[in-house]
């Protein structure tokens, strides 16, 4: 399982957000498709947060999209993923991805890391310092 993420993100000053290319891949499955284009971050601080809330949990996961009808839900049980991919307008599971915990984790951290560094390349130095506070916050 890989979180891709084209380095080449678009700065939206106002919303303090970076637009691009997000995908998930596994075993060739990409969801939501390795086209799709969304709001890295917030997303990806999404994903952060309700990962370190459920941390070493057997509850629920609900990871979402910004843009579009997709979102991913699952279970963490004892450190693997279990995640359906879904339209969750029409609620079909498009396809499922499981993977270790600590891979999805390291995989959101290194996305959060690009964002800190494009945000920093486009001097937005209180976005970068909030991606350096997830982070050091998912370590734990």
């Amino acid at each position: 399982m890989k979180i891709i993420i084209e380095n080449d993100l678009e700065y939206n000053k106002l919303g303090k957000s970076l637009f691009g290319k997000i995908y998930l891949t596994s075993e060739g499955f990409d969801f939501p498709d390795e086209e799709w284009t969304d709001f890295v971050f917030p997303i990806l601080e999404w994903w952060a947060n309700e990962l370190t809330a459920k941390r070493n949990t057997s509850r629920q996961l609900q990871l979402l999209f910004m843009d579009g009808s997709f979102e991913m839900t699952g279970e963490i049980t004892r450190g693997r993923l279990l995640l359906q991919c879904r339209n969750s307008y029409s609620g079909e599971v498009l396809g499922t991805i499981e993977c270790g915990e600590d891979e999805f984790r390291k995989n959101v951290i290194d996305g959060l890391r690009l964002c800190k560094k494009k945000f920093t390349q486009y001097g937005d130095k209180k976005s970068a310092e909030k991606c350096s506070g997830i982070i050091m916050k998912m370590g734990k």
